[in-house]
């Protein structure tokens, strides 16, 4: 201020001279405390502004008296923050992309301005700076340029958590964790396993079900991360297991883990053993899941004339040499039964043909048969009661007194056992068992026919109404001295009980396995008895029917006059 008015004060006097040829001395020159200073507290022209103190960071710039603006260089510090003129920073300078913004503000992370004066790795440094609180675009809270493995979703990525592990739920690679990538989960438990199905489902939050068993989703026990079912891993990430339906490939046999088969199932006798191995005939199990076939007779000298994809069964197998041997044809697969070993004198031989399926091999009765044929079902067998016949060179019977012969067969599970009732009468028997008097038979002493032993007696005098055919056995008759009508059943084994049905008459005496009551009714019609069944305290070698009667009319008699004993249907065992 001093030196601008020494300065005018000169030039007024220079002009002077110079105009008018002043000669007087030079003005008087005012001191410097008398033109005043910046900083004196009195604001002269050319000051914006004087506080009287030199600070530089108050509102009066003390070095010139200009007021303080943001850029001039000076942070303000009498101002708090949200006041009107508030500095953070003043660098003075006009760059934007340094730690002080051109507003004075500090440079931040968010700011939206992106500073380029802070070198990689440095504290503040900006990769990017987009100005918003979002975490899921190109650009993180953090300043930094977006990645899979920060921690924040983006677009293109399925899941981000940040880590490094390929074993949980979200991949480094940042897709969704799922069966088939090559890793295994390790952070999910495999559940309660309960049993589950269609009806039943899963009652835990997060359980579904798989293969039977309630699992927890996204559960691996492995995962090979191939597109391979029949390996040790399968495509839902189970271990392979047998049982699991899937056969695997990739073992050889011997080793560990090698499946033949694998059918899913817990059936063993079907054609996949519960082992995985597959059904082999004589390997001990039962196959129960291939019907028999055609049942033709055949031998092994025309096995080719079995239906398509049939064989003969013969026995025995193999047949002696220049020898031939009786069988039937079936279904390679079929087995009547199964022991594992190679007795052919035992229930079953081993090319599964059991006792009873040929004339050659036949049971006892059909009792023998139940005990030694697994899984036995109901059907027509050959038995030989007194021993199968044997006969020498010349055809003559050496052991054995009566040939095979075929019978129907019913087999009932007890729990005492299975039980096996052998049909001597009925419309199922599979042959007339009638011996040589098949119809009426009639005779001065008792009749035999087959098994069966026929006695009619008429007062003392013996006389025979007999009748033995495919559905029935009957004797009848009336006479005033009495009648008596009885049939025997002689099936050359031990009886121990009798199951049947039939209608009977009697007016005096009877014997009925089972019966307490006279059978007679009101009208003198026959008394109908259906499936009658008495168990004896011993076997017994026969069954015995017996009714009697007296009185040939209505008036001499009763309405059961006429005996009758007609059976339409006997099992025993």
């Amino acid at each position: 201020m001093v030196r601008q008015v020494i300065l005018d004060s000169m030039l007024r006097y220079s002009l002077c001279l110079l105009l008018f040829g002043c000669m007087n001395a030079l003005p008087e020159l005012p001191s410097a405390g008398a033109l005043g200073r910046c900083g004196d507290a009195q604001q002269q022209s050319g000051e914006a502004c004087d506080d009287g103190n030199q600070s530089n960071s108050d509102g009066c710039v003390g070095e010139n008296c200009s007021l303080a603006a943001c850029g001039d260089g000076y942070r303000r510090a009498d101002l708090s923050l949200g006041e009107d003129g508030y500095e953070a920073c003043d660098d003075g300078n006009s760059i934007d992309t340094d730690g002080c913004r051109n507003d004075c503000s500090l440079a931040r992370c968010g700011d939206g301005v992106l500073r380029n004066d802070i070198l990689v790795g440095q504290p503040g440094y900006e990769a990017c700076d987009d100005g918003n609180e979002s975490n899921n675009d190109t650009c993180s809270t953090a300043c930094q340029g977006a990645y899979c493995g920060d921690g924040f979703r983006q677009s293109g990525e399925d899941c981000d958590d940040g880590n490094s592990s390929d074993t949980d739920g979200c991949l480094v690679n940042c897709r969704t964790a799922r069966c088939g990538d090559g890793h295994r989960r390790a952070d999910v438990q495999v559940g309660s396993q309960a049993e589950c199905d269609g009806a039943n489902p899963c009652q835990a939050l997060g359980e579904v079900c798989l293969l039977g068993r309630c699992i927890t989703e996204g559960f691996e026990a492995c995962d090979d991360g191939n597109t391979s079912d029949s390996d040790g891993c399968t495509n839902n990430c189970f271990d392979a297991y047998c049982g699991d339906g899937i056969t695997r490939d990739d073992v050889n046999p011997g080793e560990l883990g090698y499946e033949a088969c694998d059918d899913g199932n817990q059936v063993n006798e079907d054609g996949c053993l519960n082992t995985c191995i597959a059904a082999a005939r004589n390997d001990g199990v039962h196959r129960q899941d291939i019907s028999l076939g055609s049942a033709n007779p055949c031998t092994n000298d025309d096995a080719q004339r079995c239906d398509l994809g049939e064989e003969c069964r013969f026995y025995p197998d193999p047949c002696p040499e220049n020898s031939t041997c009786h069988g039937i044809c079936a279904d390679p697969r079929w087995e009547a039964c199964d022991d594992g070993d190679q007795d052919h004198t035992d229930g079953c031989t081993p090319n599964g043909l059991p006792k009873g399926s040929l004339s050659i091999l036949p049971g006892q009765h059909c009792q023998e048969i139940a005990d030694q044929v697994a899984g036995a079902v109901d059907g027509e067998y050959w038995i030989d009661p007194d021993g199968r016949v044997e006969r020498d060179e010349n055809d003559e019977v050496i052991s054995g007194s009566g040939e095979p012969y075929l019978v129907r067969c019913a087999f009932e599970v007890h729990e005492d056992g299975r039980q096996g009732w052998t049909l001597y009468v009925g419309q199922q028997a599979p042959q007339v068992l009638c011996g040589d008097c098949q119809g009426g038979v009639s005779g001065r002493s008792p009749v035999r026919c087959g098994p069966w032993v026929m006695v009619s007696r008429m007062s003392n005098t013996r006389t025979y109404l007999g009748y033995c055919s495919h559905g029935v056995v009957s004797n009848q008759g009336y006479y005033l001295n009495g009648w008596t009508a009885r049939h025997h059943l002689e099936p050359g084994f031990p009886v121990s009980a009798v199951r049947y049905s039939g209608n009977f008459i009697s007016n005096r005496s009877y014997g009925l396995p089972g019966i307490d009551e006279l059978p007679c009714t009101e009208d003198g019609s026959p008394k109908q008895l259906s499936n009658i069944e008495h168990t004896y305290e011993f076997p017994v070698p026969s069954v015995q029917w017996y009714t009697y009667s007296r009185g040939d009319s209505l008036a001499r008699g009763g309405v059961c006059f006429r005996s009758r004993n007609h059976l339409t249907e006997v099992w025993v065992r």
